[in-house]
């Protein structure tokens, strides 16, 4: 998985990956450049059952000023989308 962010982040706190309420993975930010920071890693067993049977993804990371910025997406369809690259 790879996620590109708005820069203007706090680096250390990563990118939280919520299903649900359920905090799942914390990324490390990578590198930034003039479009944004990049977090990315592989992607666990627990993780994708969790997005497959999960109703919303939240994309969690902090600002310069360390306020929470929270990006909820929904997992709709994800399951059958999945199935088609798996």
């Amino acid at each position: 998985m790879l996620l590109q962010t708005p820069l203007g982040l706090y680096l250390p706190s990563g990118v939280r990956l919520t299903v649900d309420g359920v905090t799942a993975e914390t990324l490390a930010l990578q590198t930034c450049d003039t479009r944004g920071c990049y977090a990315g890693g592989k992607v666990s067993p627990e993780l994708l059952a969790a997005m497959k049977n999960g109703t919303t993804l939240s994309i969690d990371f902090e600002s310069l000023q360390r306020q929470p910025l929270n990006v909820p997406m929904t997992l709709s369809g994800f399951t059958a989308s999945f199935a088609k690259i798996e």
